[in-house]
């Protein structure tokens, strides 16, 4: 049993040396900004100016944020259906990223007819249906 703990308490301190080093490296690489100016000795726990002083120099206020610059564009598939609103007589749906309704024409292929699960298609006298997020079918090209 004490093997165990022994085993336990040396993966938990190669732990914090690898913690330590990283913070290190971060450090010398400037990859944290530091603020070299000593403030005195100051109580870390007391906000000093409204900055928060954490006494050694490491001044957490002065890590610039910046914006994530992240844009998510939705993919729109031709003929893909992505949303159902059923509300006879009134229903409508998503197809391509476009809005329809019952009697309507979108890249050739008529909506005939919008159902609680699916949608109705026809297309020179082909008709088929489509469920949300279904593969459009090749009737679409």
């Amino acid at each position: 049993m004490n093997n165990i703990h022994d085993r336990i308490a040396e993966v938990f301190w190669v732990a914090v040396k690898v913690a330590v080093a990283a913070l290190v490296i971060a450090l010398v690489l400037r990859i944290i900004p530091i603020n070299i100016e000593h403030k005195g000795s100051v109580d870390s726990s007391v906000a000093v100016n409204g900055d928060l002083d954490v006494g050694g120099g490491l001044d957490i206020t002065q890590i610039p944020y910046t914006e994530p610059n992240v844009v998510y564009e939705p993919v729109i598939i031709p003929g893909q259906v992505t949303g159902i609103f059923y509300n006879p007589p009134k229903s409508s749906a998503v197809i391509g990223g476009e809005i329809v309704h019952e009697g309507d024409t979108i890249l050739g292929v008529r909506v005939v007819r919008i159902n609680k699960e699916n949608i109705e298609f026809e297309k020179n006298d082909n008709k088929w249906t489509q469920t949300i997020q279904q593969p459009p079918l090749a009737h679409w090209e």
